[in-house]
């Protein structure tokens, strides 16, 4: 809305599970927009959030699909042109940013 105030989301604490690159035909879906009950590809870590919603972890050079675990359900929100899920990079001797934000439940 014009002239309002900008919101910033709150961090959430939570797992990310990191799958090989995942196209959306390598997963079985819900009903809900977003969310899927099971991912078809290898899982290569996981790792919890922090209190600020931040996480590492090392992973080998790759690309990577990143999931946050609700419940027993994975969401994403992300998807390229090939419809992959929520894909990041990881390159050598650097760090790789993944913002992941959760708005199921939002309202614009």
């Amino acid at each position: 809305m014009k002239g309002a105030t900008k919101r910033t989301g709150k961090p959430l604490l939570c797992s990310v599970v990191i799958y090989e690159t995942t196209s959306i035909d390598q997963t079985e879906k819900t009903n809900e927009k977003s969310f899927f009950t099971k991912i078809l590809t290898k899982q290569m870590g996981s790792v919890e959030t922090d209190s600020t919603g931040k996480f590492t972890i090392d992973l080998p050079v790759g690309k990577y699909s990143l999931f946050i675990k609700i419940g027993n359900r994975y969401y994403a929100n992300l998807f390229d042109q090939f419809n992959n899920i929520a894909l990041f990079e990881v390159l050598p001797n650097s760090y790789t940013e993944a913002k992941l934000t959760v708005n199921n439940a939002a309202s614009y």
